[in-house]
C-alpha cells in the first residue's frame, strides 16, 4: 500500500517577455509564494490574461500545474489529471524541457496513486533523469522522487527489482538524518513490504510492529503515515494467516480514518478491501461483502470505476460469491475485472493472472471442466514469468491445475503438480498454516481417486488438525473434512466407521443452518443451501448402499436420520417470513410496525446507496446504516418470530399424525454407488413409508429408476392436478 508519496511544486523564474505582462505575472506568483491563493483567484488571472499567457505557454503550463496540485491534494483525480496533461503540452510547446518533466513527473505519480502502473513507469523512466539534472542526483528532493518509482515497483510486485532500490534509499536516509527521521521510517516500511512480497513474514511483521510502535508515540501523530503502517502491517498478518491480529490492525486504522477529516480515500478503500479478505478467509461472508463493496463504493466516489486498483474489491467480492454459490454475478464481476486489467496493467501482469484463475475456478465450480484449462495455464506461464516460481500465486495456480486434473481423471497430471504444490507451500508458510491444510485436501482428493485410501485419509486428518488448532470444529473447512474421511471409509469399506463420521459432519451443518440460515436473505439462503446440499445427497446414496450391504441389520437409526434430514432441508425452502411480515404490519402492535418499518426504511436506504455511482455525501453512513439495521434486526428477533427458526419436522412428528388407514410417502434418490458407465443409469430413487404403527421408516428402492423422471413423474403431476381440480 502506498502512501507516502509527494507531490512536486514548481519554482517560479520569468522569462523575458512584454514589460507589463512580466510584471503583472512576477506579482502573482509572488503573491502565490506568499500567501494561499485559492483555484477560483489562478483561474481568474488565466481568464484575464488568457492572450498573454497563449504567447507565454510556459507560464500557463507552471500554473495548470499549480491547479493539478491542488486537485490532486483535494482527490479530485479526474480534473488533476486534465491540468497535469496541459501543463504538459504547454511545456512541451514552450521548449521548457524543465516544466515538461515537472508535469510529466506529476502526472506519473498521479497515476501511480491510482495504479495506473504502466503508464506512471514510462512517464517516471522519462522526467527522472532530467529531475536528477536538476537537483542532482545525490539530493534528498531527487532521492524523494526515485523513492516514488521505487514503491511503485513494490506495488507492482517487482520485489526483486525493488530491494536494491529501496537499500540505497534506506541507506541514504539512515546516513543522512538517522533511524528517527520520517524518511528513514518510511524507507524501513518499504523493506518490509519487500520481504513481505517475497514470503518472509516473520520479518515482515517484526518490521511492522517496530513501526507501528514507533508511529503510535509521536506527538501528534502523523494520521497519515500511522494508517499506511497499520495496513501494511495488517496484510503481513493475513498473508501468513492470522487473521485475528491482521483484523485488529485494520479495525484501528478505519476508526483513525473515521476521525481523519482528510483521510485519503484510496488509502481507506485499500484497507476495507483488506478486511473484506479476512472476513472471507474467517468464514464472515457478510461482512466480507459489505467491506468489498465499502471499498468499490469509494472508487466510484472518486470516478475510478475503470481503475486497476478498483479491480481488486471486484475480483474478491466475485471469488466470494463464487464460494456462495452465486455464479451468475460472480461471472458478471470477473468480466469486468479481465477487461479493466486488459486495458490498464496489460495480460502479461500478475494481477491479469489473478484474474484468469479466478475464471477458471468459477468454471471449476459449476463442473465446466474442460473450459477451465485454458485459464490456468496462460495464467501459470504469467506467474512464472512476472513473479517466478517460488511465489505463492504459482504455487496456488499449480494447486488449481492439480484439482482440476483430479477432476479431468488426468491423475498423473494432478498428482505430479500436487506434489510441487503441497511441499512449495509447506516452504513458504509453514506447516501450521490453513493453506497448507488446503493443499493437503487437494492431495488427499487425488490419492482418493487413485484408490490410495489410507493416505488419503492421512492428509485430511492432518489438514484437519491444522484447521481445527486456527479456527475451530465449527469451520466449514473442518466440517468437509471430516465429511471427506468419511466419504473414503465408505471407499475402503468401513461403513461403521463412515457412518459414524457422516452423522458428526452433518450433524455440524444442521447447526450451521440452525444458527444462521433463517436470518439470512432468500439470496444468501440459496447460495448457503446450494453449497451444502451435496453433502446431504451423498448421504442418501450412502444409507442405500449400506442398506444393501447389511441386510440383515436394523437400520432404525439410519433411515431416520435420513428421513429427518430430507425433511429438514424442505423446511429450509418453506419460508414463510413474508407472512408474517405481513402480519406485522397488520397487527395493533404501533411499537412493532415502527422497528419493523425503520428496519425495512434502513435496508432501503443501504440498497440506494450501494447502487449510487457519483455522490458527494459523507461516505461513512454507509458503515453506520449496516450496523444500525443489524441492531434493528436484533431487537425484531426478540419481539416477534418473523425472522424466528421453525421446529423441522421429523419422522415422529409425522407419525404421530397418521390415521390408523393412512400412510406417508417421501421420494428420495441418490447417485448409484459403484461405477456408473454408459448403459447404466447413474440415479436411484426410492421411497421412505410410514404409517401409523411404524417404529421407523421403511425404505423402498423404486426398481424402474430411469421411468421415475418420465412416465411416473407425469403420473404423479398429472394426478396432484387432478386432486386440485376436484
Amino acid at each position: 500500500m502506498k502512501r507516502f508519496l509527494v507531490l512536486m511544486f514548481l519554482s517560479f523564474s520569468l522569462f523575458s517577455q512584454g514589460q507589463t505582462y512580466a510584471k503583472i505575472f512576477e506579482n502573482f506568483i509572488s503573491k502565490i509564494d506568499s500567501v494561499d491563493v485559492s483555484d477560483d483567484e489562478i483561474i481568474s488571472f488565466m481568464k484575464k490574461h488568457e492572450k498573454d499567457l497563449e504567447k507565454n505557454k510556459g507560464n500557463r503550463s507552471k500554473l495548470n500545474n499549480l491547479l493539478g496540485n491542488s486537485a490532486f491534494n483535494r482527490q479530485y483525480y479526474g480534473d488533476a489529471k486534465d491540468y497535469y496533461i496541459s501543463a504538459f503540452n504547454d511545456a512541451y510547446a514552450a521548449g521548457d524541457t524543465i516544466s515538461w518533466s515537472f508535469a510529466q513527473y506529476n502526472l506519473a505519480f498521479l497515476y501511480n496513486h491510482v495504479g495506473y502502473y504502466p503508464q506512471a513507469e514510462q512517464m517516471f523512466q522519462q522526467a527522472l533523469p532530467v529531475m536528477a539534472r536538476v537537483y542532482g542526483a545525490s539530493s534528498e528532493q531527487y532521492t524523494k522522487m526515485y523513492r516514488v518509482l521505487t514503491q511503485m515497483y513494490v506495488e507492482m510486485g517487482y520485489y526483486k527489482e525493488a530491494k536494491p532500490m529501496n537499500d540505497a534509499i534506506m541507506y541514504y536516509f539512515k546516513t543522512l538524518k538517522g533511524e528517527k527521521d520520517r524518511e528513514y521510517l518510511i524507507s524501513v516500511n518499504t523493506d518490509a513490504q519487500i520481504s513481505q512480497g517475497l514470503g518472509d513474514y516473520k520479518k515482515a511483521i517484526e518490521i511492522f510492529n517496530s513501526l507501528i510502535k514507533i508511529h503510535g508515540s509521536l506527538n501528534p501523530i502523523d494520521t497519515t503515515d500511522y494508517i499506511t503502517t497499520l495496513n501494511n502491517g495488517a496484510e503481513a498478518y493475513r498473508q501468513s494467516g492470522n487473521y485475528d491480529e491482521a483484523l485488529k490492525l485494520l479495525n484501528k486504522a478505519l476508526r483513525l480514518s473515521h476521525k481523519y477529516k482528510n483521510a485519503d480515500k484510496i488509502s481507506t478503500a485499500t484497507v476495507y478491501n483488506n478486511s473484506g479478505l479476512c472476513y472471507k478467509n474467517t468464514g464472515d461472508y457478510k461482512r466480507a461483502e459489505i467491506c468489498f463493496d465499502s471499498c468499490m463504493y469509494l472508487y466510484r466516489s472518486m470516478d475510478l470505476a475503470n481503475n486497476p486498483d478498483y479491480t481488486n474489491s471486484l475480483n474478491n467480492k466475485a471469488d466470494l460469491y463464487r464460494m456462495l454459490g452465486r455464479y451468475v454475478q460472480a461471472t458478471d464481476l470477473l468480466t469486468e475485472v479481465i477487461q479493466i486489467r486488459a486495458n490498464t496493467t496489460g495480460k502479461k501482469h500478475f494481477t491479469y493472472a489473478n484474474a484468469l484463475v479466478n475464471i477458471g475456478l468459477l468454471y471449476d465450480s459449476q463442473y465446466r471442466y474442460a473450459e477451465v484449462e485454458p485459464f490456468l495455464l496462460e495464467a501459470k506461464d504469467i506467474y512464472k514469468e512476472t513473479v517466478g516460481e517460488d511465489h505463492q500465486y504459482y504455487t496456488n495456480c499449480l494447486h488449481n491445475l492439480a484439482v482440476l486434473y483430479m477432476h479431468l481423471n488426468k491423475y498423473n497430471e494432478a498428482e505430479k503438480y500436487s506434489k510441487i504444490a503441497v511441499e512449495s507451500i509447506k516452504k513458504a508458510v509453514g506447516e501450521e498454516h490453513e493453506r497448507y491444510a488446503y493443499f493437503l485436501v487437494g492431495a488427499g482428493l487425488i490419492l482418493e481417486k487413485q484408490g490410495k485410501y489410507d493416505k488419503a485419509i492421512e492428509c485430511f486428518e492432518l489438514s484437519n488438525s491444522i484447521i481445527k488448532k486456527k479456527f475451530g470444529v465449527k469451520h466449514s473447512a473442518y466440517i468437509d473434512g471430516v465429511f471427506s474421511i468419511a466419504s473414503t471409509n465408505w471407499s475402503l469399506k468401513n461403513y461403521k466407521k463412515a457412518k459414524e463420521l457422516y452423522y458428526a459432519a452433518l450433524q455440524s451443518h444442521k447447526t450451521q443452518f440452525d444458527e444462521f440460515f433463517h436470518s439470512m436473505s432468500e439470496r444468501d439462503q440459496l447460495g448457503f443451501y446450494s453449497t451444502t446440499q451435496e453433502h446431504f445427497e451423498i448421504f442418501n446414496s450412502f444409507v442405500f448402499d449400506y442398506a444393501e450391504q447389511f441386510p440383515k441389520e436394523n437400520h432404525s437409526d439410519l433411515f431416520s436420520t435420513c428421513f429427518n434430514y430430507q425433511m429438514f432441508l424442505k423446511s429450509l425452502l418453506l419460508n414463510n417470513n413474508i407472512i408474517s411480515r405481513r402480519e406485522i404490519l397488520n397487527s395493533k402492535d404501533t411499537a412493532l410496525v415502527n422497528l419493523y418499518n425503520r428496519w425495512s426504511y434502513y435496508k432501503q436506504l443501504l440498497a440506494n446507496r450501494y447502487r449510487e455511482t457519483n455522490t458527494e455525501e459523507n461516505f461513512w453512513s454507509i458503515s453506520d446504516l449496516e450496523i444500525e439495521a443489524d441492531k434493528l434486526e436484533q431487537q425484531l428477533k426478540n419481539k416477534t418470530s418473523v425472522f424466528a427458526q421453525s421446529k423441522t419436522i421429523t419422522f415422529s412428528d409425522i407419525r404421530n399424525k397418521l390415521q390408523a388407514n393412512e400412510a406417508a410417502i417421501n421420494i428420495i434418490r441418490a447417485e448409484k454407488a459403484g461405477q456408473v458407465t454408459d448403459t447404466t443409469y447413474g440415479l436411484e430413487y426410492a421411497a421412505f413409508i410410514i404409517t401409523k404403527n411404524s417404529t421407523y421408516p421403511i425404505l423402498t428402492k423404486i426398481a424402474k429408476s430411469k421411468n421415475f423422471e418420465t412416465t411416473f413423474a407425469q403420473e404423479y403431476s398429472d394426478n396432484i392436478e387432478n386432486k386440485k381440480s376436484r
